[in-house]
Formats: C-alpha cells, sequence, structure tokens
C-alpha cells in the first residue's frame, strides 16, 4: 500500500471519528422510583448562575447571591444534569469539579460553562437569559427549559404538567452585554485551570518501562521508557489544536511526554551486520498528548504529537551500552556502531475505543488507529475487554476519581484482567528501513522484506488505589519482516495522580 493511500485511509478514519462525536443519543430519564420535588424558577432579566456549595468563602458566596438575584445553590447533589431546548443533555459530576470556588452558568441554549471569579463578569454579560425548570431528587438536580416541549423527566405531577404546558412562552429579552466584549466562542472565555468538562484540571505523573528480559530474550524492541505528566496548562499550547477532543461531551487531559526506544538484532553480541537481521535502531522524541473521554457516546480518543531524532543522537546505544556495564556478569552488545542513521522524527498518532458490550465487571470495545509521520506510517483495528472491578474506559481513569480537591482521595481499590489485540497495516516503518531523509544508514532492510499485515496483542492485569495506579501488560507482536521471528516483551506502567 502507498503513502498515499496510507493518508487518504487516515484522514478517512478522522471523518468517522469526528462524525460519531456528533451523534447525539436518546435522553436518559431520571428513573420512576426516585422521588422528585420540583421548584420553579423564573428568571428573564439574567442568566441562571449554579453556585457549587462545596469550598466557598461565605461573604464570597453571599455577594454572588445578593448581586445576581437568579443564583441557585446546590449542596446535596451528586449530578447536575442540563438540558437544553434542543433536549441534549450534560451531566456534572460534583465530585469530579475541583475549582474550590465553582460557578455555573447556563442558558438553555448552549452547554453549561463552568468559569471562576476572575472571568465570571465577562461570561455574565455575554449570556441572555431564559427561564428554568428545577426537578431537584435525592442525588440528582434537573435544570431545563420551559420556553419549548424538550422532554420531561418521569414522576412530575400530570396537573404540574398540564400547567407547564398551557402557559405562553414570555418573549425573549436579551442581556445587557457589554459592547466592548468581542464575539468570540464562549469556551475563549473559560478558565482553563477549573473547567470541566471540557478540560480536567487533575494532574497526573505517567511511568512505562517496557523490556524483554521478563520474556528471557534481548533482541529486536529489547527496551522502552516513556515519561508523561499531565496537567491543564498544556491545553493552551499550539499543539493542542491538532489533537483529537471530544469537545464539550467529553473530558480532557492534555499532557507532555518523553519517550525512548531501543532495538537490536536477534544476536546482540555478534558486531558485524547479519544479512536478514533486525536493523539496530533507537529513537527519542519530545512531544504532547491528549486524553479524551466522552461517556456520552461511551467513546474514549487518544491522540498524541512527538517530535524527535533516530541514530545515534537519540542516545539509545549510550544508555543499554551503560545499563548493561554495570548490571553483574553482563556485557555490553556490539552492534550499536551499524546502527541507523541520524535523521528527524515527526509523528502523529491517534486512537479510538468505542464501547462494544458492557454488563456487570465486563467491558468490551473495538480500536482503530493510525500513525503517520516520518517514523512509522500505519492503520491498525482491533478488540478489547476487561473483567473486574473497574471504573469503565470511556469514564475517566480510576486515579482521577477523588471527591474534592482539599480532602484525600477516595480509597476505592479496582482491579480487573485486560486483554487486547490489533491487526496493523503497514506502509513504513523508519527503525526497519531507516529513516525518511537521511540514505546514508550501513545497514536497513529494504520495502520487499518488510511485512505488511502484523498482529499485536497484550494481556495483563491493572490495580489501582487512590491516587495510584499500576499495569503489568504481557505484549505478543508477529514477525515484522520476512526472515524476523515472532517477539515478546513486557510493559510495566505507573500512575500517580495529584
Amino acid at each position: 500500500m502507498s503513502k498515499h493511500s496510507i493518508i487518504r485511509v487516515f484522514f478517512i478514519l478522522i471523518i468517522f471519528v469526528v462524525s460519531s462525536c456528533l451523534f447525539d443519543e436518546d435522553r436518559i430519564d431520571i428513573p420512576e422510583e426516585i422521588t422528585q420535588t420540583k421548584i420553579k424558577i423564573d428568571t428573564f432579566s439574567q442568566p441562571n448562575i449554579i453556585i457549587i456549595n462545596k469550598n466557598w468563602d461565605a461573604q464570597l458566596k453571599d455577594s454572588i447571591i445578593k448581586n445576581y438575584n437568579s443564583s441557585i445553590i446546590v449542596s446535596k447533589a451528586d449530578i447536575l444534569r442540563f438540558i437544553t431546548i434542543e433536549g441534549n443533555t450534560i451531566d456534572f459530576n460534583i465530585d469530579n469539579i475541583n475549582s474550590i470556588n465553582p460557578i455555573i452558568i447556563f442558558n438553555t441554549l448552549e452547554s453549561p460553562i463552568l468559569t471562576s471569579l476572575s472571568r465570571f463578569n465577562i461570561l455574565y454579560n455575554y449570556y441572555f437569559p431564559e427561564e428554568k425548570e428545577i426537578i431537584a431528587t435525592e442525588n440528582q438536580i434537573t435544570i431545563e427549559s420551559t420556553l419549548e416541549t424538550p422532554k420531561k423527566p418521569k414522576k412530575i405531577d400530570r396537573e404540574e404538567i398540564n400547567k407547564l404546558e398551557s402557559r405562553k412562552a414570555p418573549k425573549l429579552e436579551k442581556s445587557k452585554s457589554n459592547t466592548n466584549i468581542p464575539k468570540l466562542p464562549l469556551t475563549r472565555f473559560v478558565d482553563i485551570q477549573i473547567s470541566y468538562p471540557l478540560i480536567n484540571n487533575n494532574q497526573a505523573l505517567k511511568i512505562r518501562f517496557d523490556n524483554d528480559f521478563w520474556d528471557y530474550t534481548d533482541y529486536y524492541y529489547t527496551n522502552g521508557a516513556a515519561i508523561g505528566y499531565t496537567h491543564p496548562v498544556f491545553a493552551s499550547s499550539p499543539i493542542s489544536q491538532i489533537l483529537v477532543s471530544n469537545g464539550k461531551s467529553g473530558i480532557d487531559y492534555y499532557g507532555l511526554q518523553v519517550v525512548q526506544h531501543m532495538y537490536t538484532g536477534l544476536q546482540p553480541k555478534v558486531d558485524s551486520i547479519v544479512e536478514g537481521d533486525r536493523p539496530w535502531s533507537a529513537y527519542s522524541t519530545l512531544g504532547q498528548y491528549l486524553i479524551s473521554y466522552d461517556s456520552k457516546h461511551k467513546i474514549k480518543h487518544y491522540s498524541e504529537f512527538n517530535i524527535g531524532l533516530i541514530g545515534p543522537e537519540s542516545g539509545g546505544g549510550f544508555i543499554q551500552n551503560f545499563v548493561h556495564v554495570i548490571l553483574p556478569n553482563n556485557s555490553a552488545p556490539e552492534g550499536w556502531h551499524n546502527q541507523i542513521a541520524a535523521d528527524i522524527i515527526i509523528d502523529y498518532q491517534y486512537k479510538i475505543l468505542k464501547d462494544f458490550y458492557s454488563a456487570k465487571n465486563f467491558e468490551s470495545y473495538l480500536i482503530g488507529a493510525a500513525q503517520l509521520g516520518t517514523l512509522r506510517d500505519n492503520i491498525s483495528w482491533g478488540f478489547g475487554l476487561r473483567y473486574g472491578k473497574f471504573v469503565p474506559f470511556y469514564q475517566d481513569e480510576s486515579i482521577y476519581h477523588r471527591k474534592k480537591k482539599l480532602t484525600p482521595y477516595p480509597r476505592k481499590f479496582h482491579y480487573n484482567l485486560v486483554f487486547n489485540i490489533e491487526t496493523k497495516i503497514i506502509a513504513y516503518d523508519a527503525t526497519l528501513q531507516g529513516g525518511m531523509f537521511n540514505k546514508e544508514s550501513v545497514y536497513v532492510l529494504p520495502s520487499g522484506a518488510i511485512n505488511r499485515f502484523i498482529v499485536e496483542s497484550y494481556a495483563g492485569f491493572e490495580l489501582s488505589y487512590g491516587q495510584w495506579e499500576l499495569q503489568f501488560l504481557q505484549f505478543w507482536k508477529s514477525r515484522e519482516f520476512h526472515t524476523g521471528e515472532d517477539h515478546k516483551y513486557a510493559s510495566v506502567r505507573l500512575n500517580i495522580a495529584f
């Protein structure tokens, strides 16, 4: 398959992802068995302001209430469900709102905005009001428009429904917004330090270590390491614009990562070139990633953009030689002087997981992925499943689930088994064929020697407790070139949230 074909398939995959995100599932009604209490609120001169009564300073809270008579204080609700005029729903889990003083503004025409005190006045003036109907339950509050007739939750008294339907909708009045405010999308006014669900404020350190010594081998993909740091500040990077986000229906985690991978021949103690063997190579990259969870459509997106070097300047040979020298009863590999020549790496990767079938303690999902750039060009698809006690893959990672910003992490223990299998179509691989620009490598595999269709799978277990998460995965990959062999290696991953 040509590189142009791979590019076409990649863009077709991106179009599929975007279209799937635009699909809107039917609204989920509140269960009938929940007893509800209805609260009527009429506000036509100002938008509704919802104050989450968590860590507010009393004076600040009183000031907001005094100046804006449409304020709603929420203190005993786990979930706020906002329903727009079109009937679209967006849920806010109060436990996951980590702002010290959270404020939500809602006008039923757009998604609710979580803001901070510093941006409150700008956002307030930008909105115009609608009438709301507040339906409170023991653990849920529904806020919806009464200007049209969207679907209504069950168990509302019939007499009250008749009153709502018979009432004429008042004429809308535009708010007296500041004419100096630029006409920009509302998301431009969101405070990225606390915004949810657009960008989550949680931070995490991610450490990954891959090696084949678990399988008593020392060849092919022999070592890999990565360190990533998740922080909302990376959402301001220009690179974030090309990463795939769920937008307003998801939770986004932006991060920065450093990666290094090493590959050796089947006979690492031989210093000469062995025809038909895997070329020696190593690369190091610096990049940005985005993990985007969409619980509404049961989808998880992962995308990353990396730049770096392949060849001696990547430091892979130096690191492996150093480790082998300091280990007892070990000697350094002999073939790094024949490694692939230096070249530039520009790499973009994207993966989507979509829920397939879920039940108690079990979930399965479909996988689609693509990689494009000077490191590798390929597309892949597959299937995965998990069994145990876990947070669904499309909701969030276990380590991010905490109660409040100022309280300890919930002491919840999660554990599960995981299995994943993917098939991949290969167009180009710089670790086998050499860099895309520098053609002076002493040894590479010709294009005809590459297997264009490979299978890769892994199985393992995942454990999490509080802000800690540990994964141990055993990988298997079919042979990447005609004269090669299958390969196995293990991966240990530690995630720590802050």
